[in-house]
């Protein structure tokens, strides 16, 4: 039965029952009970469509974290609400070409002391919070990466950027060193069908995922100095959705499918332009933009500078998909 359910759902049950609980006790209510309430609330209110009313409750969850500010996660309440949050804004952070917050020392140092080493709770268990506090890293470079490769930045700023994004993954390396056997057995992706659904936590896509994406955006700003770049992103996608055709953990419709599927997808549908450019790329300094955009926009990547959109445009560009 719990293979049947969305992590979407997991976290956010699991969120939503601290703050039932905490309004049913009278004791308990506070102010960030309250303030809890109210900006959830309020942000599903500004999206009524159930395809982005999630993403809005992030935007919640945000404000009520920012608030709070990383030095002040201290009660379990606070330790849950930012261990069940920081999929979802790293993600958020992801696809709409952002900084996530939760990449800075003050926040890495919060989510450490949000796990549970005794814990059957997947969010706040060690290899869940590690590799989440890892990825919380990777929407700044993107981010970076992505304006590299627009504005045709210097030689320089972009040989920086690409020891950046080596360092993430052997970041990654190292986290896959440490947990890779313990989730998923080190046979995989050729264990059979039932010991593969019944593998370790779904972190291990979600992580597959953000080690393809990281491949992916290395390659993209130097193509001929990253031979094994889009080897390893393809690998990665392969492994998604092998794993995910096996475990078949959504019974829901595609725009709630987990965004590591979608990254596999669009990958896997673009490998043969990436590949190309890795030999056609040897006298520009990053992969051609036009290359670049047409899998941000299979990806579903906003990426639109915010000072090239009118500001009456800028709310309808916060919430696009």
């Amino acid at each position: 039965m719990a293979l049947a359910r969305t992590q979407l759902e997991r976290r956010y049950g699991r969120a939503l029952q601290v703050l039932q609980n905490a309004l049913d006790s009278s004791g308990s209510i506070d102010w960030t009970v309250w303030y809890t309430t109210l900006l959830l609330a309020l942000f599903e209110l500004l999206e009524t469509s159930s395809q982005h009313a999630w993403i809005f409750h992030s935007q919640g969850a945000k404000h009520i974290l920012l608030s709070l500010g990383p030095t002040n996660i201290k009660s379990d309440y606070e330790k849950i609400l930012l261990a069940a949050q920081c999929q979802i804004l790293t993600v958020e952070a992801t696809f709409f070409n952002r900084d996530c917050f939760l990449s800075s020392l003050a926040w890495q140092n919060a989510l450490q002391t949000t796990i549970k080493y005794d814990s059957k709770i997947p969010d706040r268990s060690e290899p869940v919070v590690t590799m989440w506090a890892i990825a919380a890293c990777a929407p700044e470079l993107f981010k970076r990466a992505t304006e590299a490769i627009l504005h045709h930045q210097s030689p320089r700023r972009i040989a920086k950027l690409a020891g950046e994004l080596s360092a993430l993954l052997d970041r990654y390396t190292i986290w896959r060193e440490i947990w890779e056997e313990s989730l998923v057995g080190n046979d995989f992706p050729f264990l059979d069908a039932t010991n593969l659904a019944t593998a370790g936590p779904t972190i291990y896509p979600q992580f597959l995922a953000f080690w393809a994406l990281t491949n992916r955006f290395l390659l993209a700003i130097q193509p001929h100095r990253a031979p094994l770049a889009e080897a390893n992103a393809l690998d990665a996608a392969v492994r998604i959705l092998e794993f995910d055709r096996i475990r078949q953990t959504d019974l829901v419709t595609d725009r709630c499918r987990t965004f590591s599927v979608s990254i596999g997808r669009s990958i896997e549908q673009t490998t043969m332009e990436w590949t190309m450019q890795q030999s056609v790329s040897r006298e520009s300094q990053t992969i051609d933009p036009a290359v670049f955009l047409r899998w941000n926009t299979l990806l579903g990547r906003s990426i639109e500078d915010e000072a090239d959109i009118p500001p009456t445009d800028k709310m309808a560009s916060s919430i696009a998909s």
